[in-house]
């Protein structure tokens, strides 16, 4: 499914950004190494950077623990767990993506979820000083913790957080027309519905946005939903 991208360049005061209940960690390492001021390469380290892919700008979500109903509360196993998906994240992508919208519930919603998600955004450079800011459904969200694994062997970042189960569950909404093209994607929706065994509307949102403001003048917007449906 295609992610809604937004690159905006703009003047403004980041001093109002600056007091902002947002609290931005940095994990990890940058393995960047500089050259010699002739500009040769001087060791293997600035060969191993230029042959580097860069990371893709998208936005994955994950069930605690890969499991819906997870009530653990257990910080260590979850901790190794996220840290594993973050390297996996980081080697293969933002794969089995409750984003992708092929759940098991009606036209791939996720059916009966009721546990905490962690989302991870690929961001092409690596972040330091930026002003993150999240929304639900359009509204900010504030209380978040930021955090940022910057990769080994890739050029970029991934911010990611949890998005806990009572904040995410208030904050969900109906589908609309205006939803669909974000939900499936750049499809048909009418072909898509002739073949759909539910109406495209059925179910619910949440609308996720995360913004990544620059000290240059520049952010990024990455927006995807989180589709449910409930049932026996």
């Amino acid at each position: 499914m295609k992610k809604r991208i937004l690159y905006s360049f703009y003047i403004i005061v980041f001093a109002s950004c600056n007091n902002s209940n947002h609290t931005t960690i940095i994990e990890g390492k940058s393995n960047v190494t500089s050259s010699s001021d002739s500009g040769e390469l001087d060791s293997k380290s600035d060969l191993n950077l230029l042959i580097q892919d860069t990371l893709p700008l998208n936005l994955g979500c994950y069930y605690k623990l890969d499991d819906k109903y997870s009530e653990s509360e257990d910080s260590s196993e979850i901790g190794i767990w996220w840290r594993n998906k973050l390297i996996q994240f980081e080697q293969h992508g933002f794969q089995n993506n409750l984003f992708d919208n092929r759940g098991g519930g009606p036209n791939g919603a996720e059916w009966n979820s009721s546990t905490d998600l962690y989302i991870a955004a690929s961001i092409d450079k690596i972040i330091e000083d930026e002003t993150i800011e999240l929304e639900l459904n359009k509204k900010k969200i504030t209380g978040v913790i930021f955090k940022t694994y910057i990769p080994k062997n890739k050029i970029g970042s991934i911010v990611h957080f949890k998005l806990p189960k009572d904040l995410w569950e208030t904050h969900l909404r109906k589908i609309n027309a205006n939803d669909l093209k974000g939900i499936y994607g750049n499809v048909n929706l009418d072909s898509l519905r002739k073949s759909s065994s539910a109406p495209l509307e059925i179910g619910w949102i949440v609308e996720v946005t995360l913004t990544i403001h620059s000290s240059k003048n520049s952010s990024i917007t990455l927006t995807d939903f989180f589709h449910l449906a409930y049932g026996e």
